[in-house]
């Protein structure tokens, strides 16, 4: 008689066995077992307790923990991964070791933010059960994305202590949600990579985090009017006086000429004509500008150079003055009146970001100013290199996004276009922008403050 031989029976996920156990009540459950290559054991997951309840779904996790299976032994086999060493860490602790990491690399700022985004993941682990790094994988990541999309907006709770909230019935907007999911997915990559979510591959993250569906609209930018008005709002910003102090009551100074407020029209017109992000206007130091710096005609235009620290994307970029001769005029009667300062906005320090926001706030609600914010600010410089035929010429798309320090692709994609009734023979952004009889009585304030101070 032949001798029978038993067929091996393929699987779409070699290591992992898919196995049903029936209770002792009738209850039914799937496990999969699969053999750890790092602490050398066979383990069983209990796929129905995962809410994999249909084998369609429990074959399609077997898969991917097959392929994760084998790209950690594959690590084992070359040495990158040590068997026994730390697989797993507390989660809070784990989110404060990296965002501590990241403070070398990171603007206090940023990190602020991926704080504040990682409370959503921390919040929804604790009240899931999940309570360390390696309980993090594909399917409860992808129940945390779907509890978080649905949460509501909170606002400031009206009559009520400082740092109250409460929930609002509308749900968040797509772009808040993808903020914080952006940063949620930068810490479950960390994680993944220094070995402490082993049930995590990549493909897992950016599935189980994808990002919601997000229309995008054409960037805001402030046309003429609005560029006029703001300017006007902000000279009368500056030129307001207290009707009565008490130098000028006891003959100190003649009345009618303290002034209410610091002023903010030469900080507008450095951010509208160079196109810097607030962080680098506030933080541009002097040592950073030359004002003697030659055009190709020899003539002194200008230049400004952003070193990688002080940038955004820390590349570093020149900002060509030869496009606003009126920026370069104001640097200069910023640079007397201040010959021994630090910053050009400053004195040994910088300008404060709360001094200029509670001056944007008084220009919108005391000095009718139109709503506008410093991000807006950058995109309206932006429009105007792009769209102005008299500056750059047929390479304006590249010698804008050179100047503002993102892709030819963004400056293409969002400025190309937007703003048609720019003026053939505007040479100068000022001009483009309409508002050259504007910053020059910005300028002519600078100038006589200057000359006050020396007289004084």
């Amino acid at each position: 008689m032949p001798k029978t031989t038993t067929r091996r029976t393929r699987t779409s996920h070699p290591g992992v066995k898919l196995r049903k156990r029936v209770w002792g009540s009738g209850s039914l459950s799937w496990f999969a077992r699969f053999l750890d290559p790092l602490e050398g054991r066979e383990v069983d997951v209990n796929l129905t307790r995962l809410g994999l309840t249909t084998a369609e779904a429990r074959r399609e996790w077997a898969k991917r923990k097959s392929r994760q299976l084998a790209g950690v032994q594959q690590r084992v086999e070359l040495g990158e991964i040590v068997p026994g060493e730390r697989t797993s860490e507390d989660l809070g602790t784990a989110v404060e070791e990296y965002l501590d990491h990241a403070r070398s690399r990171l603007r206090p700022r940023t990190i602020e933010g991926y704080r504040a985004s990682l409370r959503f993941l921390t919040a929804w682990a604790k009240r899931s059960g999940v309570r360390t790094t390696a309980d993090l994988n594909a399917t409860r990541l992808a129940v945390f994305r779907q509890q978080f999309v649905s949460t509501k907006r909170k606002a400031p709770k009206e009559n009520a202590r400082r740092g109250a909230s409460e929930e609002r019935p509308e749900s968040r907007k797509p772009a808040s949600i993808n903020h914080d999911l952006r940063a949620i997915k930068t810490f479950c990559e960390h994680v993944r990579r220094i070995g402490l979510a082993r049930s995590l591959s990549r493909d897992d993250i950016r599935d189980s985090l994808r990002p919601m569906p997000q229309g995008r609209p054409r960037p805001e930018y402030l046309k003429h009017t609005h560029l006029r008005h703001l300017l006007e709002a902000a000279l009368r910003h500056d030129a307001d006086t207290f009707k009565l102090t008490r130098e000028e009551k006891g003959g100190e100074r003649p009345e009618g000429t303290t002034s209410r407020n610091e002023p903010i029209g030469p900080f507008l017109v450095f951010l509208l004509l160079s196109g810097t992000r607030l962080g680098e206007a506030l933080n541009l130091r002097w040592r950073d500008v030359d004002l003697d710096y030659e055009g190709p005609d020899g003539e002194a235009v200008g230049e400004i150079v952003l070193t990688p620290t002080a940038t955004k994307t820390h590349f570093e970029r020149a900002i060509d003055l030869s496009v606003s001769p009126a920026l370069r005029a104001m640097l200069a009667a910023l640079r007397l009146q201040r010959p021994r300062s630090d910053f050009v906005f400053g004195d040994e320090e910088s300008l404060s970001e709360n001094a200029v926001k509670a001056a944007q706030r008084r220009l919108v609600g005391r000095y009718g100013a139109p709503a506008f914010s410093w991000q807006r600010l950058r995109q309206t410089t932006g429009t105007f290199l792009t769209n102005a035929p008299g500056i750059f010429g047929n390479a304006s798309a590249y010698r804008s996004a050179k100047q503002l320090g993102h892709s030819v692709s963004v400056a293409e994609r969002h400025y190309l276009g937007l703003e048609r009734g720019i003026p053939r023979e505007a040479r100068t952004l000022e001009a483009a922008m309409k508002i050259e009889d504007l910053v020059e009585k910005v300028l002519d304030r600078a100038r006589t403050r200057m000359q006050g101070r020396t007289s004084a």
